[in-house]
């Protein structure tokens, strides 16, 4: 090449050489020393965006496998304490058993029992509230579960529990039942006074006098006892008639030319029992002839026709007659066709109202069935008719029926159990005999009646007792503690309430006329009453599910799943449901884990609540259904211990439920997902290795091969810079 003294191009390239050697040695260093491939973002773009994501999984797959380990510590800080709460189940299970070995104990022993059940239920309260990590108090739900809370109207529902699907917020609860059956009078209540029955001669009256004196017995028409009206020598039919009208009183009307004909005749005026008169003395005969009556006594009339028959609406087949003979304005006929309905099916089951110049309304809450009444004719032709009276016509008239149920229509109806009443009062007489009361339906099952036996002086403060004791003791027959109410009074009738929601009708009979006659109940043929109405419920806009739950009284709702959704318990009382509208919050509490190297990857366990009013709920067959629940178990009798041996069972039964299901959290969602996570962290760990660390071998073969090449180079380019001399050489000659 030609020789030049400006510009040494071999110089050049030699020197832009041993740069780009210098370079490359200089990175070469750089990873020799860092030990990783990738520096930085010039050293392998699509390298540094894959290894800068895997070492943020490496990370978070590391923070996962630590926040799993704390979840496995803390569910092994509840799970020993629920281990110690089986062991004082089981210490209280052994004290009911030695209860129930009633034979051989006395008060003293039992009460020692229950003292120590007492004390480890306190134990197992303090086990509940004290047992924490961290802050966290795990045996209550509310802080380490779900937890539901009602937040109006709290004496109507209770054991309200929520499990992990339960909806969360504030639910409605709408309470109640189908209803709404209903009928409105054609026409309008009027002011009117309505007759009873009526006794007649049934032949003329004549115009003898008597030759004697006699008596006149008349009992019936409303009164509480016989009525005896003396009858003087030579008394017509005028005196005859004044006699026995001055002995009835003002509620009774005497007539001695009868109705505009010339029979005689006595009117109930506040009452549709018949009327019976009866004859005595030495003038008898004269006075019955005198009065047109035939020979013989005594005589009877006919029940009065002042009635309004309700059918429909709940009520049984047979209806309710209404007698309104006592009344006289709109406001007497509401008022006593309200206490005939309260008294045939509870009070508060059907609502009255009207008013003078106003319809007749009836309202069914037992059934959404229409309501249907007929007025009772006219017992004789002068008289007003019930029809004026009522509004309603001597032919049958139907009403409308209720709204179909929804959550807004279902809290018109009222929830209640079946009823039995006696056909009549029960009377201030005790039992002059043996007899019995056979009783059925309600929620009593097997078929088999339950049959009261009676004993001769039985008071009727005695038969109540004794019906109510009978039904008690019936818990292998679907009766039991608190599932009947048993009343009823001189001068009222024996009154069997059932407290299980939607039960039968309940039928009562006696053995005898005697029985009949003390205790009101109809011994030719059963006395049959309302059936019950059955609870609907509604959370929102979905209806719940009802059962008969651990009480068996049909107030058991659960909205979805049993276990994991919504449960509680609506109140009964006086065998019914109040109707009306509640609202529960459900929080979800849940205890949450993050066991995941990325968002959403968390896993949820709820731990119940486990006080003893939580545990040992939903035992069926308990001889009192009063005793709901681990808190309220009393073994100082041997019904209660057998009782206690169940809902301990139960609740033996639900602490080793929830200690099963933390174990299984533990070996499944914690355990194995830690081992799981460590197998990740290797791989991925392995696979950023791959993309970004030193290879060690190859890198110092290189470094090698660049340091020699740098060496070489800086040769190069001193022979380079030597390439100008051979000019001057030249110049010298």
């Amino acid at each position: 090449m030609a020789l030049s003294v400006v510009n040494n191009n071999a110089s050049l390239n030699a020197q832009q050489n041993l740069n780009r050697t210098s370079s490359a040695l200089s990175k070469s260093l750089e990873r020799l020393s860092t030990g990783l491939k990738i520096n930085r973002g010039a050293d392998g773009p699509a390298g540094l965006v894959i290894s800068e994501q895997q070492r943020a999984q490496i990370a978070g797959l590391t923070t996962a496998i630590d926040n799993s380990n704390k979840a496995v510590s803390l569910v092994q800080t509840a799970e020993g304490a629920l281990n110690e709460l089986n062991t004082l189940l089981t210490k209280a299970r052994g004290l009911a058993l030695d209860s129930a070995n009633s034979g051989v104990q006395d008060s003293a022993a039992l009460a020692a029992n229950q003292a120590e059940i007492t004390n480890a239920l306190s134990t197992i309260n303090n086990i509940a509230n004290t047992t924490k990590f961290g802050s966290n108090k795990l045996l209550l739900n509310g802080q380490a579960g779900v937890l539901a809370t009602s937040i109006t109207n709290p004496s109507t529902l209770g054991q309200i529990k929520a499990g992990a699907t339960a909806p969360t917020g504030n639910q409605t609860i709408a309470v109640g039942a189908a209803g709404g059956g209903t009928i409105t009078g054609a026409g309008n209540l009027a002011n009117v006074t309505l007759d009873g029955s009526v006794l007649e001669s049934g032949g003329n009256v004549t115009a003898g006098t008597t030759t004697g004196t006699a008596t006149v017995t008349i009992s019936g028409g409303g009164l509480s006892s016989s009525v005896v009206a003396n009858i003087q020598t030579g008394d017509n039919a005028a005196a005859i008639a004044a006699a026995i009208g001055g002995a009835l009183g003002s509620s009774f009307t005497v007539n001695n030319t009868g109705n505009g004909a010339t029979e005689f005749q006595i009117v109930a005026e506040d009452s549709n029992e018949a009327v019976t008169v009866t004859f005595g003395g030495t003038a008898a005969s004269e006075v019955s002839t005198i009065l047109g009556f035939a020979a013989s006594t005594p005589f009877t009339g006919t029940t009065g026709t002042a009635t309004l028959t309700l059918t429909g609406g709940g009520l049984s087949s047979a209806g309710v007659v209404v007698d309104l003979s006592a009344t006289s304005t709109g406001a007497t006929v509401v008022s006593a066709v309200q206490a005939a309905l309260d008294a045939a099916a509870g009070s508060g089951n059907f609502t009255v109202s009207g008013s003078t110049g106003a319809p007749l309304v009836i309202t069914s809450k037992l059934s959404s069935t229409a309501v249907t009444a007929v007025a009772g004719a006219a017992n004789i032709s002068s008289a007003t008719a019930p029809a004026t009276a009522t509004g309603i016509a001597t032919t049958a008239q139907v009403g409308t029926s209720g709204a179909t149920v929804s959550s807004t229509t279902v809290t018109n109806g009222t929830a209640t159990g079946g009823r039995g009443t006696g056909a009549n009062n029960i009377t201030s007489a005790a039992l002059t005999g043996s007899g019995t009361l056979t009783i059925s339906g309600g929620s009593l099952t097997n078929s088999a009646s339950i049959v009261v036996s009676l004993a001769t002086g039985d008071s009727s403060a005695t038969i109540v007792s004794k019906v109510q004791a009978a039904l008690d003791n019936a818990s292998a027959n679907g009766g039991g503690s608190g599932k009947f109410t048993v009343s009823g009074s001189v001068g009222g009738k024996l009154t069997i309430q059932s407290n299980v929601l939607g039960s039968a009708a309940i039928s009562i009979q006696s053995d005898s006329a005697a029985t009949a006659a003390v205790t009101g109940v109809s011994n030719g043929s059963a006395d049959v009453g309302v059936a019950g109405n059955a609870l609907r419920v509604f959370v929102g806009a979905t209806e719940a599910t009802v059962s008969t739950g651990s009480q068996g009284l049909g107030n058991a709702v659960t909205l979805g799943d049993a276990t994991t959704g919504l449960t509680f318990n609506v109140g009964v009382s006086g065998g019914k449901v109040t109707a009306g509208s509640n609202t529960v919050n459900v929080t979800d509490n849940s205890l949450s884990f993050q066991i995941g190297a990325n968002a959403g990857e968390f896993s949820k366990v709820s731990i119940d609540k486990v006080t003893t009013d939580r545990l040992g709920t939903g035992v069926s067959g308990l001889n009192n259904v009063a005793t709901t629940d681990l808190s309220l178990i009393d073994v100082t009798t041997s019904n209660g211990a057998q009782d206690a041996i169940k809902i301990i069972d139960q609740a033996i039964t639900d602490v080793s439920s929830i200690r099963a299901k933390l174990g299984a959290f533990q070996t499944n969602s914690l355990e194995s997902n830690t081992n799981s996570l460590r197998n990740t962290l290797e791989n991925t760990t392995a696979a950023q290795s791959v993309i970004r660390d030193t290879d060690f071998a190859s890198e110092i073969a290189n470094f090698t091969r660049l340091q020699t090449q740098q060496q070489a180079g800086a040769t190069v380019l001193g022979n380079a810079n030597q390439t100008t001399a051979l000019v001057a050489q030249l110049l010298r000659g």
